[in-house]
């Protein structure tokens, strides 16, 4: 087998070039990234405002109501009971109490 010293010097120029070309790819990508804006960033628009909870029998606290008592709410603390209905509470320990018995306490009110 005849060894040809020029065979070696080209191998090693073409492999320099594939390495010097692949690096100029990589660089060009960083570039053209770096001008994207970022794609996983949420967009900064406002939340939906949300309609307020309606609950039944115009917001009043349902454990109140089933103890003789009008105690106005926000309707923040709620519970929907299986027919849709959404009752409404002033503490959380009234919803507590009220989901004690949940099937008894809407026929009192």
């Amino acid at each position: 087998m005849i060894y040809d010293a020029s065979d070696r010097g080209l191998a090693s120029i073409a492999r320099v070039t594939a390495f010097a070309a692949a690096l100029c790819f990589a660089a060009a990508a960083l570039v053209m990234a770096a001008d994207q804006p970022p794609t996983n960033t949420p967009a900064m628009t406002p939340a939906p405002a949300t309609a307020p909870l309606k609950g039944e029998f115009d917001n009043s606290c349902a454990m109140g109501l089933a103890s003789g008592q009008v105690v106005k709410t926000d309707c923040s603390i709620n519970w929907t009971a299986p027919d849709g209905k959404v009752y409404c509470f002033s503490r959380e320990a009234s919803k507590e109490a009220f989901l004690k018995n949940p099937s008894e306490n809407p026929s009192r009110l």
